[in-house]
């Protein structure tokens, strides 16, 4: 499986008791894979996706998996604080920081995408059911 997809496709609807935090594989099939597309049309850049999808590995799924079942309050917070707020709009200036630390020029002119996409993927995700 990959793995990189599969973060990316945790599932964060708060009524799914069964799945929520981990990937649902009846949506997404057992190869999983990712289209990146912006709602805008603009293009997306290699650094916006990985910086995507250390998030979702790090934050998302990591928070995912600490709440309890059946607790939709809380599954509902963690919705509106990890992909609805700005959260990662703060996650990505501290990565982009950090490669630049580590060395990686690529991130030097690495731009956070304007908008909050995260919002638009689980308004997507949401009309799957």
């Amino acid at each position: 499986m990959n793995l990189e997809a599969a973060y990316l496709m945790v599932d964060i609807r708060p009524e799914n008791d069964k799945t929520f935090g981990y990937p649902d594989l009846s949506l997404w099939g057992r190869s999983p894979w990712v289209l990146f597309v912006r709602e805008d049309g603009k293009d997306i850049t290699s650094q916006q996706i990985e910086a995507f999808y250390v998030f979702c590995r790090c934050k998302v799924a990591k928070a995912a998996l600490e709440v309890e079942k059946g607790d939709k309050a809380s599954k509902e917070l963690l919705v509106r604080r990890y992909l609805l707020g700005d959260m990662f709009d703060k996650f990505f200036t501290k990565f982009r920081l950090q490669k630049l630390i580590e060395g990686d020029l690529s991130w030097n002119d690495a731009v956070n995408p304007q908008g909050n996409y995260l919002a638009t993927l689980l308004s997507s995700m949401e009309s799957v059911d």
